[in-house]
């Protein structure tokens, strides 16, 4: 009986995780967060309903995970590569290569290019299928100023919770 529960419990587990972050499930609460990711933090968040909360430095390259969760229940998990770590083009072709192997090929290719005010962004994303509830975003976004001078760049993954993809951040 204890090996038919075990079973389940571990297929339960596997079944409903969300990729790469097998300790959390969408629509998770904040206490589900903080128990898989000890030393997560809040961040103030701009958007109203939406509740942002933080790792720092959970792993190798990796500057954060962020958590994002409207009206209380997880719906997007954000990977923010170490600019310092990740610093040439062979490093970034790595992490593309491991995303690849892991969800095969990009189902769309989108350009990021939005003018504001003083500057520009400009990158990429793919998208990928990574299982039938998650959407994972590869993105290198540039931030440039009006002359063209490098502000910031950053490169990320998003995973999105594909019932609640059109939700903004």
């Amino acid at each position: 009986m204890k090996k038919i529960l075990v079973l389940f419990l571990f297929m339960y587990t596997l079944s409903f995780s969300i990729t790469d972050f097998e300790n959390l499930r969408w629509n998770d609460k904040v206490f589900d967060i903080m128990l898989a990711y000890p030393g997560v933090h809040k961040e103030e968040s701009f958007y109203n309903g939406i509740e942002i909360y933080v790792l720092d430095n959970p792993e190798n390259m990796v500057a954060s995970y962020k958590f994002f969760l409207i009206d209380g229940s997880l719906y997007k998990v954000q990977v923010n590569f170490d600019p310092e770590q990740v610093d040439t083009t062979s490093k970034i072709r790595d992490i593309y290569n491991n995303i690849t192997d892991k969800f095969g090929n990009p189902i769309d290719k989108n350009p990021i290019s939005e003018t504001l005010i003083s500057t520009k962004v400009t990158g990429n994303s793919q998208t990928f299928k990574a299982d039938r509830e998650t959407l994972v975003f590869f993105k290198g976004i540039d931030t440039l100023d009006l002359d063209g001078n490098m502000i910031n760049s950053e490169l990320l993954l998003e995973y999105r919770n594909m019932a609640r993809v059109n939700v903004y951040p």
